[in-house]
C-alpha cells in the first residue's frame, strides 16, 4: 500500500509533464514511470534526449541514451532491462 501511494503521484506527475506518454505502449509508460519512481520526475526530465527520441518514435536511438548514462552505471542491470523494454515496447521478463 505504501509502494502504491508513492507511485500514484509519480504517474501523475508522468502524465502531465509527458502528456504523450498516454500514447506509448503499456509497456514504455512504464518505463517512464519507474524511471520517475526511482529518481523523480526533474531527474526523469533531465533525460531531454531520450524524451524527445522517445517522443518522436525512434525508441532504440532513446534507448541508447538511457543506456548511455551515469543512472545506467549507477542503476546496473535494472537500467539495461528499462532500455529493452522501452526499446522493445515489450516487457522484460523481470518486470513481467
Amino acid at each position: 500500500l505504501i509502494f502504491e501511494d508513492d507511485l500514484g503521484p509519480k504517474i501523475a506527475e508522468v502524465h502531465a509533464k509527458l502528456p504523450w506518454a498516454l500514447e506509448l505502449s503499456e509497456p514504455r509508460r512504464w518505463v517512464l514511470y519507474n524511471m520517475a519512481f526511482n529518481m523523480g520526475i526533474w531527474g526523469l526530465l533531465g533525460f531531454r534526449k531520450m524524451l524527445v527520441l522517445g517522443k518522436a518514435g525512434l525508441f532504440e536511438l532513446s534507448a541508447a541514451e538511457m543506456r548511455d548514462s551515469r543512472w545506467s552505471r549507477q542503476v546496473g542491470d535494472r537500467a539495461l532491462e528499462l532500455a529493452q523494454q522501452w526499446s522493445s515496447g515489450e516487457w522484460s521478463k523481470e518486470t513481467n
